[in-house]
């Protein structure tokens, strides 16, 4: 009986400090505000991923910039790849991977709400050096859980501007 209180009680502080799994979303830090998505050329692909994260957050994603509270512009994504650690014969051991995700908000007349701003969430993971398309797969799986992070990064930036 004591077990199953105790095991109440956590659940009720994690809950009530704001903790959620990792991935599971926002559950609604941008409920209710219009959102229209300007990628910048060549940024379709991320646009659309963002439009999936906005939603999940609660925001509503609107195809007229008009009638938009805010529009995010997505000046671009980056993924670099450095090493960190070889084998006595110089092949890589280890390498970081950093993804880059550059935005700014402004509202539907042009005024700036949120600046040019970047996150930049990186792994470092260790590599066989003799499997080199298990690697890239691995860098594959890699790049996206990067891209999630930053796009939450950024969701949680986007929650901190002041509604009107």
């Amino acid at each position: 009986m004591l077990s199953r209180l105790s095991l109440l009680f956590v659940i009720a502080l994690l809950v009530g400090c704001g903790w959620h799994l990792r991935g599971s979303g926002g559950g609604g830090d941008l409920d209710g505000v219009m959102v229209y998505v300007l990628p910048e050329m060549g940024e379709g692909e991320l646009a659309n991923i963002t439009t999936d994260t906005l939603r999940s957050y609660g925001a509503q994603v609107v195809d007229d910039q008009q009638v938009a509270d805010w529009v995010l512009v997505l000046l671009g994504q980056q993924t670099n790849r450095r090493t960190v650690s070889v084998t006595p014969q110089g092949q890589a051991r280890a390498y970081e991977l950093r993804y880059t995700l550059r935005f700014r908000v402004d509202t539907a007349e042009g005024e700036a709400l949120l600046g040019g701003q970047t996150v930049a969430p990186q792994v470092v993971y260790q590599a066989d050096p003799q499997n080199v398309l298990g690697r890239e797969s691995q860098e594959r799986r890699l790049t996206e859980q990067l891209r999630h992070q930053a796009l939450d990064l950024m969701m949680g930036r986007l929650a901190g501007i002041p509604r009107s």
